[in-house]
């Protein structure tokens, strides 16, 4: 399994993970090299290999910041994708999903894809082995604390 460097701590509380499973008929591929605690993917990786995120606060006024994850899944034909529940150095459950609305999924070519929501802070999705995912969502960001997330029209 592949480590990638975590995310800033407000957008890590943004942020989906990726788990996949490969279709049964598919060749075993050797995994992708473990990365070392702290170490960061050269920049030279092909743009297919990492998940991207963009941020949009457009409805800051009223505390949404929109979400628009791309996933690379070659291979996968499901995929299942999950919100943390906890913050490192606290050691309560947070439930950042709870603040999550109007999700969507679709292939990178717009195409949308059904999905269902297993538990509250998950979500499985068949891909049909597409080459990769695109996950849109909003936030609702308003509280104020170190743990969570606050925005509005001028911060």
């Amino acid at each position: 399994m592949r480590t990638i460097a975590p995310l800033p701590l407000v957008l890590g509380a943004l942020s989906f993970f990726a788990c996949g499973k490969k279709d049964e008929h598919q060749a075993q591929k050797s995994p992708p090299p473990r990365l070392e605690p702290n170490e960061v993917i050269a920049s030279a990786a092909p743009a297919t290999d990492l998940v991207s995120y963009e941020l949009s606060f457009a409805d800051a006024a009223h505390h949404y910041v929109h979400v628009r994850a791309s996933y690379p899944t070659p291979a996968n034909v499901e995929i299942d994708l999950s919100m943390p529940v906890w913050t490192p150095g606290s050691y309560l459950v947070r439930e950042y999903a709870r603040n999550v609305e109007e999700v969507k999924a679709s292939s990178s070519t717009g195409e949308a894809l059904p999905f269902t929501k297993t538990s509250k802070n998950r979500w499985h999705l068949r891909t049909g082995a597409r080459a990769g995912i695109v996950v849109e969502y909003k936030v609702y960001c308003r509280e104020v604390s170190v743990r969570t997330n606050f925005v509005d029209s001028d911060f």
